[in-house]
């Protein structure tokens, strides 16, 4: 988005997020996926989640907690699917 070259030896997956930010065109993937590992200084927690379809999977990593939402139905995630569909 800045207009600068990618570092091959550091920039080895993933695909770029700017097609569907400039609504030129669609990211060809099942799925997205996001690590956030550590603690920040503004409550953030560390866990990791994935976008596939309508679906969002979190999992937070202190309690080992899973939620899931179907955002085309939920998109303020105020219903936890997680327990009513654990496939």
């Amino acid at each position: 988005m800045a207009g600068l070259e990618t570092i091959p030896e550091q920039h080895v997956d993933g695909v770029s997020l700017m097609p569907l930010l400039t609504g030129e065109d669609d990211v060809d993937r099942e799925a997205n996926f996001w690590h956030y590992p550590h603690y920040s200084n503004q409550g953030g927690i560390p866990g990791s989640s994935i976008r596939a379809g309508d679906y969002k999977l979190i999992h937070f990593f202190e309690d080992d907690r899973l939620e899931l939402y179907n955002l085309q139905e939920d998109i303020s995630e105020e219903h936890n699917l997680a327990d009513e569909q654990p496939e």
